[in-house]
């Protein structure tokens, strides 16, 4: 059976994140992996993800801040978009 799935969306706190130094860092690594591992497309903020003054239903997802990363099954970057940061306030 062919897999259905779209891609894998960590929406967590800098899941693709990059070291100071412009080198990859922990998230990224994990991210490509991901991708590789799971033959699926993985798209990750390199931002803090907040939800300010907002109850978000369990299962749904605001919208992304900060660079947002897409990883390619095969650990490439499809695209990177750049969305507007949030306060926590």
């Amino acid at each position: 059976m062919r897999d259905r799935s779209r891609g894998i969306g960590p929406h967590d706190h800098v899941a693709a994140d990059f070291k100071g130094d412009g080198e990859p860092g922990d998230g990224y690594m994990f991210c490509r992996e991901l991708a590789q591992r799971s033959k699926a497309n993985v798209v990750a903020s390199e931002n803090d993800q907040v939800a300010p003054n907002q109850k978000i239903p369990f299962g749904y997802l605001d919208s992304w801040e900060g660079t947002v990363r897409c990883f390619r099954p095969n650990g490439e970057i499809a695209w990177a978009r750049t969305y507007d940061l949030k306060s926590a306030d």
